[in-house]
């Protein structure tokens, strides 16, 4: 699972930011927030959808190894999309329940969104 250059700029900037914020945070109010904030996320009730998120990726990761479809080679994707799509979609759960069509929403703007990402990946393929 090798780093490439963008993400280990981006791991780097984002290490700078967050030294710089507490660097300069004289009076705690970065700190204080940070802790509120880490309450809140390992809150019993968040903790437990992430869990049986975490449990659910595990799983289909699982199946797919045994039918032969998933490699250790798609970890770092794999947690990338667990970290980006899973995750905030379980953690979205007010906009669910109030949106009837949010499945049929999230699907299309999902596929619309890689199928973008694919053509325009085998076109600068192509020439």
């Amino acid at each position: 699972m090798d780093l490439n250059n963008r993400e280990l700029a981006t791991l780097i900037w984002m290490a700078v930011f967050i030294g710089y914020v507490f660097f300069k945070d004289l009076d705690g109010r970065a700190t204080n927030a940070l802790i509120q904030l880490l309450h809140a996320f390992f809150s019993p009730k968040i903790i437990m959808v992430v869990a049986w998120a975490t449990f659910w990726i595990a799983l289909c990761v699982w199946a797919l190894h045994y039918v032969g479809a998933w490699e250790f080679a798609n970890l770092k994707t794999t947690l990338l999309w667990g970290v980006a799509f899973a995750f905030v979609t379980v953690l979205d759960v007010g906009r669910i329940s109030e949106d009837h069509a949010y499945f049929r929403k999230t699907v299309r703007d999902t596929i619309r969104r890689y199928s973008r990402k694919w053509c325009m990946g085998s076109f600068s393929m192509m020439g």
